[in-house]
């Protein structure tokens, strides 16, 4: 049987999620970036017509998921591993079908962090479902945590 005091220090944020929760964030941010900086340009191939919009769209869900992810949320994770996953696809595809059209720094700065943000989710997989136990053990404690 654990003590109160142990179900608390593992219910608590570990460094791993933090930067995994940061990265994911981070990198959702510059992958809408990538989107918006290209919204306004036509192009004759109709697909790369799309592509800011999708990235806006996962850019835009990266966001918050990395904000639930902070908070310890396991699905949080998968969903951030997911996102991160495509986000890296499409911006490294992105990267290479428009050398010499186009050159974004935000999309150079997306394709570094979804790739980290990718791993230390796949890392904090675990974490987050310690967590989510912990938190599980001390809210049938009746120490319900708001979370």
């Amino acid at each position: 049987m654990t003590s109160d005091d142990d179900l608390m220090a593992a219910a608590s944020t570990p460094t791993e999620v933090k930067a995994a929760a940061a990265f994911v964030a981070l990198g959702g941010l510059f992958v809408a970036l990538t989107g918006l900086q290209v919204i306004s340009v036509t192009w004759h191939d109709e697909w790369r017509n799309l592509a800011p919009y999708l990235f806006l769209g996962m850019g835009g869900l990266m966001v918050p998921t990395g904000a639930i992810l902070y908070r310890g949320n396991p699905k949080a994770a998968l969903l951030g591993l997911l996102l991160c996953t495509f986000s890296m696809f499409g911006t490294c595809g992105w990267f290479i079908t428009t050398w010499g059209s186009v050159f974004s720094l935000m999309n150079i700065a997306a394709v570094p962090m979804v790739v980290i943000g990718a791993v230390l989710c796949g890392l904090s997989i675990p974490a987050t479902r310690k967590m989510a136990d912990a938190r599980e053990r001390l809210a049938d404690e009746g120490l319900n945590l708001g979370f």
